[in-house]
């Protein structure tokens, strides 16, 4: 990701630790489709579940869209950061200062 939104200026990482809701964000959407694959997996295959195959297929397919979708829940945390604390003239000061 850039550091700077190209169109209001504003810097993506406000404050040190600022991905970390992103990460949290990453981690509980993945974990939610971890368990929704499994209670899939296992409705669409029972009596004769094929444990080891769903435990494969989960970690390859879910390790893919965790790293797909990181840009993405930095995304969502920098919205419910701006969400809950708005942004200040410090956030696109820093930005002017070190562009001008």
């Amino acid at each position: 990701m850039v550091p700077v939104c190209p169109r209001c200026r504003l810097r993506f990482e406000r404050e040190d630790g600022a991905w970390l809701g992103g990460i949290v964000i990453n981690m509980a959407v993945t974990q939610t489709l971890v368990i929704v694959f499994l209670v899939l997996g296992l409705v669409l295959t029972w009596p004769e579940v094929p444990v080891a195959r769903l435990i494969i297929f989960n970690a390859v397919a879910l390790s893919v869209f965790a790293l797909w979708f990181q840009p993405f829940s930095k995304t969502i945390w920098v919205a419910i950061d701006l969400w809950l604390r708005s942004s200040s003239a410090e956030d696109r000061a820093d930005v002017e200062r070190r562009s001008g």
